[in-house]
């Protein structure tokens, strides 16, 4: 599994197989979920897989 976080014009890339993945992609999801990102449908089945519950966000207005 891999992580692809960007912001700007930066991006980085994690691999699954680093100590602490699972606490960066938990950090990384409460983050998105607090900004109102969309997260895409194998986005979510990863975030499932790794028993990372992320709420969906609330639809604006």
């Amino acid at each position: 599994m891999q992580l692809d976080l960007g912001a700007g014009g930066a991006k980085v890339r994690l691999d699954s197989r680093i100590e602490g993945f699972d606490q960066v992609v938990r950090r990384a999801a409460a983050v998105a979920s607090a900004r109102g990102l969309a997260l895409n449908e194998a986005t979510w089945a990863n975030l499932q897989a790794l028993g990372i519950y992320v709420p969906e966000p609330e639809p604006t207005r």
